[in-house]
């Protein structure tokens, strides 16, 4: 009966990993938190959005090249931009990633730029009009 009781804790420490499986499967749309009626924030996101896949480009190849002080210096610069541009979702994995380098663990590497290729499926701009009609309900 003791050893049934030793399981348990195993259980409990693996309960973290299902909010990741579940945004996964919802793949909920991410915008940013920045006014976007401002046509100055507009731009900034829209840059960095459209970027992104550039971004992710560079990260992998600096990842195949194990070039660990690259991918160190790409997470910190998108953990500030990403939460600059009001995109707060890649804080936290841009922190693990930035450790992951330091540390030379190729395997969470791995995984946290997988994770960063699911958030940037998911990033969107509003529409001008959609921006528009925001500002106007909260008048």
């Amino acid at each position: 009966m003791h050893d049934h009781g030793a399981v348990s804790p195993i259980v409990e420490m693996d309960v973290p990993a299902a909010p990741s499986l579940t945004s996964k499967r919802t793949r909920q749309p991410l915008r940013s938190t920045l006014p976007m009626e401002i046509p100055e924030f507009r731009q900034i996101v829209t840059v960095f959005v459209n970027g992104f896949g550039e971004t992710l480009a560079n990260l992998r190849r600096a990842q195949l090249q194990m070039d660990y002080q690259e991918i160190r210096e790409m997470a910190h610069r998108l953990r500030g931009t990403g939460g600059t541009v009001g995109f707060p979702d890649f804080t936290a994995p841009s922190n693990t990633l930035q450790s992951a380098a330091e540390a030379h663990d190729d395997a969470t590497i791995e995984a946290t730029v997988s994770l960063l290729e699911e958030i940037a499926s998911r990033l969107e701009i509003d529409e001008p009009a959609e921006a528009e009609a925001v500002t106007a309900g909260s008048r």
